[in-house]
């Protein structure tokens, strides 16, 4: 490409006299507070600090509690909701901040017999059974996905436990490559070897459906059924179709979470 400048001899105001500016009038703001913490999901307890351009007039509470005033970092042992604002030495506030902590539940594990996109890791290994669902807005780094791959993991429950009902969350967004599975399939195992086929649960969203949605395939079962491993396995879509915009592509299947009860 070829740029031509057309100038005149005579220099401009513009930037001189008329210099744009931003400015607001009779208000007096506060910034709000901000978090420093690693991981909003958890094993046994993390760590966190609240920083301010106001350091010294900064307050915080837990789960709704009474205010009080921020002096030392946190040790968040528990699932909460931490809010926080400054203020100024005008008693003027900042606008409510908000960190939502997760406790990952202790009483199963996972084991992934596929390799999700390292773009889309839901934030953890476990992140499909750290008791956190994803929403429609999958961009917010909660669902874990794979690509040109079937989805298959097997759940630990530790023990030995009757089960009355398990499922798994799915996400479809057509513009992105993203459908829900054909359909998915459940076993449970006492030792993890032998495996008994406990069910399927078949995909009713429409695959030209460009609404970003959300859709949960689940299973109840018998009671009296016992189990210490659930597998859980879906079908990808495949490969994109000639109608779709990335045809010949492979499609992902988005997954977030796996509940066993």
């Amino acid at each position: 490409f070829r740029f031509t400048y057309l100038m005149t001899s005579d220099p401009s105001l513009f930037g001189s006299d008329s210099r744009p500016y931003s400015k607001v009038d009779g208000i007096s703001l506060v910034r709000n507070p901000w978090f420093e913490v690693g991981k909003e999901t958890f094993r046994d307890s993390v760590f966190v600090t609240i920083r301010s351009v106001q350091e010294d007039n900064v307050f915080y509470r837990v789960d709704g509690s009474e205010w009080q005033a921020y002096k030392m970092p946190l040790t968040v042992k528990e699932s909460c909701l931490l809010e926080a604002y400054a203020q100024s030495n005008k008693g003027e506030r900042s606008f409510i901040t908000e960190c939502r902590l997760h406790r990952k539940p202790m009483d199963k594990a996972i084991e992934l017999h596929c390799t999700y996109n390292p773009q889309y890791e839901g934030g953890s290994y476990d992140a499909l059974v750290d008791g956190i669902r994803g929403t429609e807005k999958w961009k917010a780094g909660k669902w874990q996905g794979f690509q040109a791959q079937d989805f298959e993991a097997v759940v630990d429950l530790l023990s030995e436990k009757e089960i009355h009902s398990m499922g798994a969350g799915f996400c479809q967004d057509v513009r992105s490559w993203i459908w829900m599975p054909r359909y998915a399939e459940f076993y449970a195992s006492k030792d993890g070897r032998n495996w008994t086929y406990l069910g399927r649960a078949d995909n009713n969203v429409d695959s030209h459906d460009y609404t970003i949605q959300t859709q949960d395939l689940q299973l109840k079962l018998a009671d009296g059924t016992k189990a210490r491993y659930i597998k859980v396995f879906a079908k990808n879509y495949g490969t994109i179709p000639s109608w779709h915009l990335g045809a010949g592509g492979e499609a992902f299947i988005f997954i977030d979470e796996i509940w066993i009860r």
